[in-house]
């Protein structure tokens, strides 16, 4: 009988959950279903379950943080 995984292989990108995303961002729950829902966050979906990339989320989160003015 084969042995199933019980964690993906390291090269693939770990999927958040939106509960996950809302405590990353600070945000309810709903408000992350709703831009994980409508294109704002970067997501994944998959038959009924949507996903975001941890690696895209965090790429979101650098290209919206504001620099400093010099």
């Amino acid at each position: 009988m084969p042995r199933t995984q019980k964690h993906p292989p390291a090269n693939l990108p770990r999927l958040l959950r939106a509960g996950e995303v809302a405590k990353v961002l600070r945000i309810s729950r709903a408000l992350a279903y709703k831009w994980m829902k409508t294109g704002v966050l970067p997501a994944l979906r998959h038959a009924r379950y949507t996903r975001v990339p941890e690696d895209a989320l965090e790429r979101w989160i650098t290209q919206r943080t504001s620099k400093p003015a010099a």
